[in-house]
């Protein structure tokens, strides 16, 4: 079974459970319409009206407000005006869902919101429900609490735990600052000059041993000038 509907100035074909886009309707989503427009009407025998057919009609339900698809004007560059426009456009619709085909109905139902449509049921308002806490959740909660006061607590372990250390290893920092000085009093005994450095500046005794014989041999090669100087004063 199907049926001809008119709205929005342009017509279309429908059948029950069809999921149909028109042309924008004065509907909210969730609403109840009716189409009383109807140029035709197929179950097992045709009837076409004239326009319409008297006390037929077509239920659908209102799904959604959308828009169509962006459309681009271009207004090109006239002779003697140097101006262009762009403009775009989207439509909008309506998306419907048929719910009934009837063949007779009373004229009278509903109220009118658009050419040949009335509005037959609003949507009803979704009822807010608070949901309670189970008793679950409640003892999750519970056991997150507890979790949450032990993790603080073993910080503050943590950090008492930790003074104490510091303070141990600022000791030991301190007992091995003077221990790290002492090779800076070796150094300086490496620059001073040692005991062979000294003996090997000093002369020796062996040298001295030396010298002396010479300091002997200085004194004979006198002393036979002197006697030839007195030979000769004689003579």
């Amino acid at each position: 079974m199907f049926a001809v509907i008119k709205t929005g100035g342009k017509q279309y074909k429908v059948a029950n459970e069809d999921v149909l886009i028109v042309e924008k309707l004065s509907a909210n989503a969730g609403d109840l319409i009716r189409f009383g427009e109807v140029l035709m009407v197929s179950d097992q025998k045709v009837e076409i009206g004239a326009p319409y057919i008297v006390g037929a009609a077509v239920n659908a339900r209102v799904l959604d407000q959308i828009k169509s698809k962006k459309v681009v004007s271009f207004v090109k560059r006239r002779r003697k005006n140097s101006s262009k426009r762009t403009k775009g456009h989207r439509q909008k619709k309506t998306v419907l869902k048929i719910t009934d085909i009837l063949k007779k109905v009373s004229s009278t139902q509903g109220s009118p919101i658009d050419p040949g449509v009335s509005l037959i049921e609003k949507a009803k308002a979704p009822v807010s429900i608070k949901m309670e806490p189970t008793k679950k959740a409640a003892a999750r909660t519970e056991t997150s609490k507890k979790a949450e006061a032990k993790a603080k607590s073993t910080k503050k372990v943590a950090d008492k735990t930790e003074t104490p250390k510091k303070a141990v290893a600022k000791a030991e920092a301190a007992n091995k600052a003077p221990a790290k000085a002492k090779p800076a009093k070796k150094l300086v005994a490496k620059t001073e000059p040692t005991k062979k450095a000294v003996a090997k500046t000093e002369p020796s005794n062996k040298s001295a041993s030396k010298s002396k014989p010479g300091q002997k041999v200085v004194s004979k090669m006198d002393a036979e000038k002197a006697s030839i100087s007195k030979s000769k004063k004689d003579t």
